[in-house]
């Protein structure tokens, strides 16, 4: 049991710090937003890759940003019901919906691996001026939902916990 209770640690570990690094993209987009703003109203010179770039930066965000909801208990849950059940309860009635999110997990990894793996084979890139390569964003997807996938698992091994302790 000491071994999974680190393993566990380690997964916490990763997808915070992954959560907080990736939180700073949101500033550089902050900035590039800017900088483009800037550029075409005071300066009549609009950029061509600013809103493509940020794009790419906001799909790369949100990739890795299950994890880290999951994590920190973040993410969007409708609790009306289960804020009114004992924690034992709450924790049967969350181990019992997780098959739900493994299986959207597991879809959105294997999908997305698929679609990366053509993506990466033709080279894919933006229909733009700019071109830029979506290959690269399109391979980071499957990546977030991973480290989405190992933070559920240990949501999962600690909700089954608390529910056998809870007896």
């Amino acid at each position: 049991m000491e071994n999974i209770v680190k393993v566990l640690k380690y997964i916490d570990l990763i997808n915070d710090w992954v959560g907080r690094v990736l939180s700073l993209i949101i500033i550089v987009i902050m900035f590039f937003a800017a900088y483009e703003v800037v550029m075409r109203y005071f300066f009549s010179r609009p950029t061509i890759w600013v809103w493509e770039i940020n794009s790419h930066l906001l799909c790369v965000s949100g990739a890795f940003a299950g994890g880290y909801a999951l994590l920190t208990d973040t993410h969007v849950s409708v609790d009306i019901l289960s804020s009114r059940l004992s924690p034992r309860l709450r924790s049967l009635l969350n181990l019992f919906t997780s098959p739900l999110f493994f299986i959207f997990v597991g879809s959105l990894i294997w999908f997305g691996t698929q679609e990366a793996i053509r993506s990466i084979s033709v080279g894919e890139r933006e229909i733009s001026t700019f071109a830029s390569p979506l290959y690269i964003t399109k391979s980071l997807i499957p990546l977030g939902a991973v480290l989405m996938l190992l933070q559920g698992i240990a949501k999962y091994i600690r909700e089954y916990k608390a529910f056998k302790e809870g007896e």
